[in-house]
């Protein structure tokens, strides 16, 4: 039987292209419940390249030892756009958030690190009560500023799930609860059903409160580094529940803690890029239900 092989790597695009589009589109696969992505202490809004990556490029390069659990090495601030556009905005499945919180310190500059795959602050359960109406300048007046960013990726529509990832929050918003409501918020909005005007009334107790309108997953999952244990805690306290390891899960960049395993002679990719072993965890609709404990 006669076949062929179409396949060709992908070309890199133009530098200005990694800003995205003009108006910029999110291209996410679900629909976007703003309200749900508000509460009294953060808001998760769509990272846009105009307007949040400097700051976040800032935070990474103070710190770059702070990187120690990503997979990938980010080197630059083009570096950290072409992998923003490619690995998150291009695809459907995942979408990129910066996280908004009231500045613990508005009159000084705020300086930042890289928290990946999680992070180490209190953590607060996640809950269902409603959103409550958010402003720009939510409570006592007191101005936001962007605190870090949160993703979901990997978000399927046809098995109903999704997984957190890229929890960055900056030193200056830690051991202030900033991430563990930003997970929150994903789990809400995530996990809730979709709207109908049923449930609408239901959540919907007051004037100032918006109603909790989610996506209707089953299913919420984390992947860390099986050494991250700062990461594992953060998820099991926001209610995951551990599943299991899985061994050689995925190949990361030159210089990052792999396994410890040495590759055997031949591999097509060579020593020098190690595999790692993933802790998978899962918070799932039936845990939601429950009080969103495991």
């Amino acid at each position: 039987m006669r076949y062929i092989n179409s396949y060709k790597p992908a070309v890199q695009a133009e530098l200005h292209r990694y800003y995205g589009p003009d108006p910029y589109d999110i291209n996410w696969a679900f629909p976007l419940h703003e309200d749900t992505l508000k509460s009294e202490r953060v808001i998760l809004t769509p990272f846009r390249p105009s307007i949040h990556v400097d700051e976040l490029w800032k935070q990474i390069d103070a710190h770059p030892a702070l990187q120690h659990w990503l997979p990938f090495e980010i080197a630059t601030k083009d570096g950290l756009l072409a992998t923003i556009e490619t690995r998150l905005r291009r695809d459907p499945g995942a979408i990129l958030f910066a996280i908004m919180a009231h500045h613990p310190n508005p009159a000084g500059g705020s300086t930042g690190t890289l928290c990946p795959d999680a992070h180490a602050e209190q953590v607060h359960q996640p809950s269902k009560a409603p959103a409550s109406a958010a402003k720009t300048t939510m409570g006592m007046g007191m101005a936001m500023a962007m605190a870090g960013v949160i993703a979901l990726i990997k978000a399927s529509p046809a098995n109903l799930s999704a997984e957190i990832g890229w929890v960055i929050v900056f030193p200056a918003f830690q051991r202030r609860h900033v991430a563990s409501n930003a997970v929150a918020l994903l789990l809400r909005y995530c996990l809730e059903l979709p709207s109908d005007s049923e449930s609408e009334s239901a959540n919907a107790n007051a004037a100032t409160r918006a109603p909790v309108v989610g996506l209707g997953l089953r299913r919420v999952q984390w992947f860390t580094h099986a050494e991250n244990e700062a990461s594992r805690r953060t998820a099991l306290r926001m209610g995951f529940r551990e599943e299991g390891t899985l061994r050689w899960e995925r190949v990361i960049a030159p210089g990052k803690v792999g396994n410890g395993i040495p590759v055997r002679d031949g591999d097509p990719l060579g020593g020098a890029r190690p595999s790692r072993h993933s802790v998978v965890l899962s918070l799932c609709v039936d845990d939601w239900e429950g009080g969103g404990s495991g």
